[in-house]
């Protein structure tokens, strides 16, 4: 359709929606040294690679470090996810369709103005990607309803949270942060 809304550097306009931009991955650069979570970040790469797990949510109090730990997990899982990973800063996301708005300006996507989320998932449903979302805690009921309806279209996509609260979904492994010991 003509009246798709183009969002990102690599969208297309054209009418094909889909995967367009030629980056597999957005994830900023790290802001320092990763010092003292190497087993975290072992732990949930591993439970990432796992075939039954489609979303894990990284749980802790604020600057715990939960979004370097995603960061870093990004980085490590980088080449395995065909069609990419995407950060998707969720902060100021106010619904779902903001957040499906972030992710296709991540992923250089084109979507249907009038279902975002919806467009999104027909735009994921072959693909295989991470998403990795961060600071969902503003938005739980919201960001429960995009991921339940994503993952379930998607069967090869999965998603890292980070959040201060439980999102409360059925497929959600919750993977507590908890502040580093002084040694």
């Amino acid at each position: 359709s003509s009246d798709l809304l183009a969002v990102g550097p690599g969208a297309v306009a054209s009418g094909e929606v889909g995967l367009t931009s030629k980056a597999k991955s957005n994830l900023p650069s790290p802001s320092g040294p990763f010092l003292g979570r190497e087993e975290e970040l072992g732990a949930v790469t591993r439970v990432l690679r796992s075939d039954e797990v489609q979303l894990v949510t990284l749980l802790g109090f604020g600057g715990v470090g939960k979004s370097t730990l995603a960061l870093r997990t990004g980085e490590s899982l980088q080449g395995e996810f065909a069609d990419g990973i995407w950060w998707i800063e969720a902060e100021s996301a106010r619904d779902g369709d903001d957040l499906a708005l972030g992710v296709a300006a991540a992923a250089g996507l084109a979507l249907d103005p009038d279902d975002p989320v919806g467009s999104l998932a027909d735009s994921l449903q072959a693909k295989e990607a991470l998403l990795i979302l961060d600071c969902l805690e503003g938005l739980i009921e919201g960001s429960a309803l995009f991921l339940d309806r994503i993952l379930a279209a998607c069967p090869d996509v999965k998603a890292l949270a980070t959040s201060r609260a439980v999102l409360g979904l059925p497929v959600e492994h919750i993977h507590e942060i908890h502040g580093l010991k002084r040694s």
